[in-house]
């Protein structure tokens, strides 16, 4: 198996973003294209996301509760940290 195939599939893979070690996995099989394309997604959704603590969108983040603040934050954090993760596996 030449490098561009071994970097196209390789195998499953430890994935650890969550506080949660060994609860995620890359599987077998992945290809990096797949990584790209999840990687541009959830980097969308964390956009969209931080859009509401900005800008017009911080007039409503400051009507929320402080328990549902952190919670919404720590879903923010979590994305980050999973792009974090999949990025270092590119």
């Amino acid at each position: 198996m030449d490098k561009a195939e071994s970097t196209q599939h390789q195998k499953a893979r430890t994935v650890n973003f969550a506080d949660a070690d060994n609860f995620y996995q890359l599987q077998e099989g992945v290809t990096q294209t797949d990584m790209v394309d999840h990687l541009n997604a959830r980097l969308a959704q964390l956009c969209a996301m931080l859009h509401m603590t900005y800008g017009a969108g911080r007039e409503h983040f400051d009507l929320w509760g402080s328990e549902v603040k952190d919670n919404y934050l720590w879903g923010v954090s979590m994305i980050a940290q999973e792009c974090k993760e999949i990025a270092g596996h590119l």
